[in-house]
């Protein structure tokens, strides 16, 4: 069950900055040898972070640990449809340190060339927010990027293999889905963003 929740994440993403981008590529790393671990019940106390970075592990996605000014994240980086995309994940919490939430950030291309920008650029952008929903498009300050953002409460779900492969099937389907909207705004495509591989 995806629930869209106020972007509460998003003033620590602001904040953030990033050398990671999308970008495709021949393999699928998310079909998991092993089989998936269907089922995930969360811990008293609510869903902890380990069960789900072992459920990305699970999914064949190694996270990364990593701290940008302050804020704990964790870089995914998956291979398929030819596409190689670059995700940050941010867990939310609640005032007693309890996850309520994830929200997964994908650097689109590179950074915007804001001094060229035609409005007519952005405006496309915003066009394709309606195509992206339940995700959105956000411009990161801090790097000059432009972002697609996907935030999910996990309150009242059984957190499970299925759920979070879900979520990440979403977000990348929008990312492809929306490329036409992204691509003319961003100045030039790295080995560290969501985009196609050519």
């Amino acid at each position: 069950m995806l629930r869209l929740v106020a972007s509460v994440a998003l003033a620590g993403i602001v904040a953030s900055t990033t050398l990671a981008q999308t970008g495709p590529q021949q393999t699928n790393s998310m079909n998991n040898p092993n089989g998936p671990n269907n089922s995930f019940t969360p811990a008293v106390g609510g869903v902890q972070e380990q069960a789900i970075l072992q459920i990305l592990r699970n999914l064949g996605i190694n996270p990364q640990e990593r701290t940008v000014n302050g804020q704990k994240s964790y870089l995914l980086t998956l291979e398929r449809d030819g596409w190689r995309y670059v995700i940050e994940l941010y867990f939310m919490r609640n005032p007693q340190g309890q996850i309520t939430g994830y929200t997964f950030v994908s650097p689109l291309g590179n950074q915007v060339n804001t001094v060229g920008l035609q409005t007519a650029s952005m405006l496309n952008v915003l066009e394709g927010n309606l195509i992206a929903s339940p995700a959105f498009f956000y411009y990161r300050p801090a790097d000059q990027r432009l972002c697609l953002v996907l935030s999910l409460s996990l309150q009242n779900v059984n957190v499970n293999d299925q759920l979070v492969r879900g979520d990440l099937d979403l977000l990348t389907l929008r990312i492809r889905e929306t490329q036409r909207f992204w691509a003319p705004v961003v100045t030039t495509q790295s080995q560290v963003v969501s985009q196609p591989v050519n």
